[in-house]
């Protein structure tokens, strides 16, 4: 079965998909910012990320979330060493309703690299076939419960 990380700051719905994914016998592993996964895949090598593009505390959005994490994990290194989450599969996903001020976080996560792009909110069973078709190696694209991008 897979390691999958999962970055989301809604503590009871990233609890909600580790059950299910290790129900059916993946290993989880939860963060809660983009330096903690960054910190996390130095240890550690997943075979799948879920990310929430945006992460809030007390209300507001920090600067340290998904967007930092799938830019850093995509990110080009000059000594072309590429190190595995260069290409590990990632799913974006967001709460965020259409597009905020003219920026549509769904496509900006598509453009950086994420290979399926799902807004909030998710059905259980949806998240869990994106999560398999994924690691099955099917091609990534747009989903979602809210609509997607």
């Amino acid at each position: 079965m897979a390691d999958i990380m999962i970055l989301e700051d809604d503590r009871q719905l990233s609890r909600r998909w580790k059950g299910a994914l290790t129900g059916v016998g993946h290993t989880v592993e939860i963060v809660e910012t983009a330096s903690e996964g960054l910190a996390l895949a130095r240890e550690k090598k997943f075979d799948l990320c879920i990310v929430d593009i945006f992460i809030k505390r007390d209300g507001a959005y920090v600067p340290d979330g998904g967007v930092i994490l799938i830019s850093k994990f995509r990110q080009v290194h000059p000594d072309r060493s590429e190190p595995w989450w260069s290409t590990v599969p990632i799913i974006a996903i967001t709460g965020a309703s259409g597009i905020l001020g003219g920026y549509d976080p769904l496509r900006t996560a598509r453009d950086m690299g994420a290979n399926l792009m799902i807004r909030k909110p998710i059905p259980l069973n949806e998240m869990m076939k994106c999560v398999e078709d994924l690691l099955n190696g099917a091609e990534g694209s747009a989903a979602g419960g809210g609509g997607a991008a």
